[in-house]
């Protein structure tokens, strides 16, 4: 065997480090298997009846916006306990938190159930159902709670509506019961929220590892298990705050509440576990992590840092059985410490940490706001140090089983996963030839940036950001090409959320950031400030892909490519990289849940059940201002409605993408919840698919006009109330592809003949504001 591998690497020649070299012989290392993957495969056939009921309802329970009020109330909860070491000090003060959410919930549920009593399910009339919920309340909540509560409402809403169409299908429990005792089924699965979102908070593990999942699901009927697990094709590995679980779980809870054999199982069993009974969390890492941090202080010149690496890599098993479940783990830690021991030889010590913090020092610490001492500097390098090593083995953790067949080719895996790891996490170490011949090993050309774990002092680290801030100018050009969530381009952002004019050049800083386990984009303006900034808001952030760094700060190596561009919370991944632009006097509102400029969007159902399109499109304020001007002056609306359809058919490509999700609900029977957001249609033909983009944006349109058209004054007087912006609600019957779509979706060939020609009929409804229904 050649070990040509290990001397290609700088990190492991001594005369790379020529002020810090230490000669080190050879470690051998045993080949070892890593990981067993795990697949969720979308199940066409053989479905029961009441399967195919489970998966309509459940598929029509979703919403992304209660995602959103979820991960919104999370960010403030975590402010309230941050500063308390002690769990269950932590959790008896979320739940004091959570106190007044908890009894309106549960009050204005109440007062429901009895007010509705034996009605028949289908008498639901969702003005008075508000109404009710309303006379209920006692007490007006903070914005982020009022979010919530209103997500929470819609979904039982939706859930009611779910038990109807249940019933009109012969379910029989669902069928027997009247409003009053749904609504009580209702309440009973909604009980577990707000302690599922504690547990969430104080220990923010990923979902895989919740026990709330393992225990809901041992209590589902077989062939429902996998709708609360993961799709190994839409998720991602190192889920840094995955919020979307709750709202899986919950949705999962009201389903077995209205179709369970029996009867309602007791959500008490489901109720909130100390995170000291759990499986190790965030929290486990922070303490593992500083421990590393402290032993490496300990370290003399010279010193075989093997030890401390086997204390420091067991603990990081824990939080990377998430796709893929760990085997042999013993076997994995005594492959992985021998080598990365190895490696980080060069840089421990007091000698060589001295070099390393210097040249931390000198790229950009004191730049972003941060003059650190002689023992805060050499901290500095081992915490730089620990980085490496904690992102090496979740790198490694994310290769193929295959490459742990055969021992040289798992040995150059790994240390090309440490090469990557140190190039994102070491300033400029080696030599200008080193880089000459090997130019990967840093990511930029021309910066000497670094990124830094924040917050900078104590525990807790939860997100890195990039030592340089760049000063840059954005014209609008650059704008309309840099990709943002939700399928729309920055220029939205700015022209929709911040009201910059479309055609306006601006000077921003912006700022660098990569996500780590834990991370919340809220905490990120606090933490960066040590405890002293303010709050941000997750709409504040944007997706740092290798064509916006290229444009924005001319360094594509420091973006990383985004596999989900619905939202930001939706690409929490650890390793995800962020940009934030700070511009005077511009804020993207709507931290803590207050009011915000949404940008134009659309949300689609494709109701397969009864071959009906459901086409819910938001007009920011500024688009329904203008095609209101164009009503007012009875001018022509051909420049408003061209710049629309534009918007309209870019968000209905993104929306239909694979790397998108929440923005489509289907309800088909053969299509599992976890694909019932979108990701199903990817099984659709290319030219299929871009003909139901098409003829989405033509409904659209046609349904936009059409109420221009005979409710233009309606519309005018819309735009004059004082929430932002508009929704359209669009009811639309007759589209003949839609067949052919449902059966590819069956899995059944679709047809060679022409589908059925449409003979479309729209019925439009608006509201001022944003409605998610």
């Amino acid at each position: 065997m050649t070990h040509v591998q290990w001397q290609e690497s700088p990190f492991l020649n001594a005369e790379s480090f020529p002020p810090l070299a230490l000669n080190g012989e050879r470690q051998t290392s045993v080949a070892s298997p890593f990981l067993q993957g795990f697949h969720v495969a979308l199940d066409d056939g053989g479905v029961s009846p009441r399967e195919a009921s489970r998966r309509l309802f459940l598929a029509e329970l979703h919403d992304e916006e209660l995602d959103e009020a979820m991960y919104e109330l999370a960010g403030e909860a975590a402010r309230v306990v941050r500063r308390l070491d002690d769990v269950r000090l932590s959790a008896a003060s979320l739940e004091l938190y959570f106190a007044p959410l908890s009894r309106e919930l549960d009050a204005s549920l109440m007062r429901a159930q009895e007010h509705f009593g034996d009605r028949e399910l289908g008498s639901l009339d969702e003005a008075e159902f508000d109404r009710v919920l309303n006379e209920a309340r006692s007490t007006t909540l903070d914005p982020a709670m009022e979010h919530l509560f209103g997500g929470l409402k819609n979904l039982a809403k939706r859930a009611l509506s779910g038990a109807a169409n249940l019933a009109k299908k012969g379910v029989q429990l669902a069928m027997s019961l009247g409003l009053g005792p749904v609504l009580a089924k209702i309440r009973a699965a909604m009980k577990s929220v707000l302690p599922k979102l504690i547990a969430k908070v104080i220990s923010r593990l990923p979902a895989s590892l919740q026990p709330y999942a393992r225990m809901l699901a041992d209590r589902l009927p077989a062939g429902a298990q996998s709708e609360l697990g993961y799709d190994a094709e839409s998720e991602s590995e190192g889920v840094a705050f995955d919020i979307a679980s709750v709202q899986r779980e919950v949705n999962a809870d009201l389903a077995n509440e209205l179709l369970s054999e029996t009867g309602a199982y007791e959500s008490e069993n489901l109720a909130w576990i100390p995170p000291v009974e759990r499986e190790p969390g965030v929290d486990a890492l922070d303490r593992a992590r500083e421990r590393f941090v402290s032993e490496l202080g300990e370290l003399q010149d010279g010193e075989d840092p093997a030890p401390v690496v086997e204390r420091f890599v067991p603990a990081l098993m824990p939080l990377l059985a998430i796709v893929k479940k760990l085997v042999g783990k013993q076997r994995v830690v005594n492959l992985l410490t021998p080598m990365v021991a190895k490696l980080i030889r060069p840089v421990v010590g007091p000698t060589a940490t001295d070099g390393l913090a210097k040249a931390l020092v000198d790229s950009g610490l004191s730049a972003i706001g941060f003059e650190l001492a002689g023992p805060q500097q050499r901290e500095a390098a081992h915490r730089a140090i620990t980085a490496t090593v904690e992102e090496t083995v979740m790198r490694v953790a994310t290769l193929p089983d295959s490459t742990f067949d055969n021992r040289q080719l798992a040995e150059g895996s790994i240390l090309r996963e440490f090469e990557a790891a140190a190039t994102a996490n070491f300033p400029s170490l080696l030599p200008a030839a080193v880089y000459r011949q090997r130019p990967e090993l840093r990511e930029s050309d021309g910066r000497r940036g670094v990124w830094v774990q924040f917050p900078i002092r104590g525990r807790g680290k939860r997100f890195k950001k990039y030592t340089i801030v760049n000063r840059v100018l954005i014209t609008p050009r650059m704008a309309m090409v840099i990709p943002s969530y939700g399928g729309v381009p920055l220029s939205a952002f700015l022209n929709e959320t911040l009201g910059l004019d479309a055609g306006e050049t601006v000077e921003a800083e912006v700022h660098l950031y990569e996500a780590m386990p834990g991370m919340l984009l809220s905490e990120v303006g606090e933490l960066e400030g040590e405890g002293g900034g303010d709050s941000t808001s997750q709409h504040e952030f944007h997706p740092l892909t290798p064509e916006s760094a290229a444009m924005l700060v001319g360094e594509p190596g420091l973006g990383q490519e985004t596999r989900n561009m619905s939202a930001p919370a939706r690409a929490m991944n650890a390793g995800q990289r962020f940009y934030r632009l700070a511009i005077p006097g511009r804020r993207a509102l709507g931290a803590a849940g207050r009011a915000r400029r949404r940008r134009t969007r659309v949300h689609i159902t494709l109701d397969f059940t009864k071959q009906v399109l459901l086409l819910r499109l938001y007009l920011s304020e500024i688009r329904a201002q203008e095609l209101a001007a164009s009503v007012r002056t009875r001018g022509n609306a051909a420049a408003p409605m061209a710049r629309l359809r534009e918007i309209v058919l870019r968000r209905l490509k993104a929306a239909l993408s694979a790397q998108m999700s929440g923005r489509v609900r289907i309800l088909h029977p053969a299509v599992l919840p976890a694909q019932a957001t979108g990701t199903a249609l990817q099984k659709l033909p290319g030219a299929l698919l871009q003909q139901l983009i098409t003829k989405l944006g033509d409904v659209a349109m046609t349904g936009v006009s059409e109420f221009l058209s005979s409710q233009g004054p309606s519309f005018v007087t819309l735009t004059d109330d004082a929430r932002n912006g508009m929704t359209l609600v669009m009811t639309v019957t007759g589209v003949g592809m839609l067949a052919a779509v449902g059966d590819t979706l069956s899995g059944k060939a679709a047809a060679n003949t022409a589908p059925a020609p449409d003979v479309i009929k729209i019925e439009t409804v608006a509201s001022p504001g944003f409605s998610n229904g």
